[in-house]
């Protein structure tokens, strides 16, 4: 069983760190770093992101209540896709809000090993 856990877009951006792509210098999302992070869902960039592991991989879903971020590779009202250089932990699914207030947000993170943060959700 998956807890769920919601996120704002800045702590995505420090905790799990999108990667830029490489492959459209005109990507959007740049979360202050210089360097749009969207992947589109079709073609090179598609393949790309389905290259990735699985729990750096990340979809920009349109819902009813507008759009949001979630954990993983989802096809349904799917917008676009992020590669993230920090995983997501096995059992946990992560959402972010787009509207910068989100519930459940948690400062709850450590060092990780290879330098940066990592989500301390486990």
């Amino acid at each position: 069983m998956s807890r769920f856990k919601s996120i704002s877009q800045d702590t995505f951006a420090e905790l799990f760190r999108p990667l830029p792509n490489h492959l459209n210098c005109f990507a959007a999302f740049d979360f202050g770093n210089g360097y749009g992070t969207l992947f589109e869902t079709f073609g090179q960039e598609l393949d790309h992101v389905s290259r990735q592991s699985a729990s750096h991989i990340w979809t920009l879903c349109s819902g009813d209540d507008g759009d949001f971020i979630c954990s993983g590779l989802h096809f349904v009202n799917r917008l676009g896709y992020f590669v993230t250089e920090y995983g997501v932990p096995d059992g946990v699914e992560i959402e972010v809000g787009m509207d910068g207030v989100v519930s459940g947000d948690t400062n709850n993170y450590e060092t990780h090993p290879d330098g940066g943060y990592h989500a301390a959700f486990c």
